[in-house]
């Protein structure tokens, strides 16, 4: 008589594949990544939208200032010039662009003889942070 042995290849240590414990470790911190790697994506999204917002005021005041340095010391009156929101006009003359931001220029005498100091402010309407820069003029 012949007698035949079973083999079950999962006691013998043979067994080929993942066990349910390692599929859900895996899983588990497959998720845990993607996770961070979306938060990461969020605050990237974030940071590039205040950037924008930081370029464009910049932008603002660089137009104003290199029109009071092209027209000279003899153009620049003293005084202040406000630009309203919604007022700042863009190149194809809209005013849509820059609704959220609004514009001073103020124009002073000094700080020496036949000088005069030329701060540009654009402020954005969304957190009132502001941005400027300043120049001088000489005769």
């Amino acid at each position: 008589m012949r007698v035949v042995h079973e083999s079950n290849d999962a006691t013998a240590g043979n067994c080929k594949g993942f066990t349910l414990i390692e599929l859900l470790l895996a899983t588990f911190l497959f998720t845990i990544a993607l996770l961070g790697v979306a938060a990461l994506a969020e605050v990237v999204i974030k940071g590039n939208y205040v950037s924008k917002k930081i370029t464009t005021a910049t932008l603002l005041c660089q137009q104003k200032m290199e029109y009071h340095v092209l027209r000279g010391y003899s153009n620049a009156p003293v005084g202040t010039v406000s630009e309203a929101y919604g007022t700042i006009l863009a190149a194809d003359g809209s005013t849509s662009l820059y609704s959220g931001y609004k514009r001073d220029t103020v124009i002073v005498n000094g700080p020496a003889t036949n000088t005069r100091k030329v701060t540009v402010t654009v402020t954005r309407k969304s957190d009132n942070i502001s941005t400027s820069i300043s120049t001088i003029l000489a005769q």
